[in-house]
């Protein structure tokens, strides 16, 4: 199932891989590649608030996955709320330091926030 949700993904028949993925976490609810997967084609689908669920329950499983961490951010700040992505992309960083993705985003939500200094830190560490 979940390599038929990747060609259905692919071909942009969402809803199949929507299902296909609901099928894989019935029997696996800690899938985490299904729950990623999943994710991204809510994104993709333009379902933000299925996406930010699904991006919630995996980063329970799994914490320290920096790239759901990101993407659950953009999500977040996507709907404005700038201080939770901002919370999101620190949490991130205290993961995986390194991680130039979350870095990026989160002296983009500091500059949106008008947080200059906190931007220009956040740059120089980078």
């Amino acid at each position: 199932l979940l390599y038929r949700a990747a060609f259905s993904y692919q071909d942009g028949r969402y809803d199949e891989t929507i299902a296909d993925l609901r099928s894989v976490l019935a029997r696996q609810p800690e899938s985490e590649r299904a729950l990623f997967m999943l994710a991204r084609t809510y994104v993709t689908s333009g379902e933000a608030a299925l996406a930010e669920d699904t991006y919630r329950s995996l980063l329970a499983l799994n914490p320290a996955l920096a790239p759901a961490r990101n993407e659950l951010a953009a999500i977040v700040a996507g709907r404005g709320d700038l201080t939770e992505a901002e919370k999101l992309l620190r949490s991130a960083l205290e993961s995986t330091p390194g991680d130039e993705t979350a870095s990026r985003n989160l002296v983009l939500a500091l500059l949106r926030q008008g947080n200059y200094q906190a931007a220009a830190t956040e740059a120089e560490r980078m």
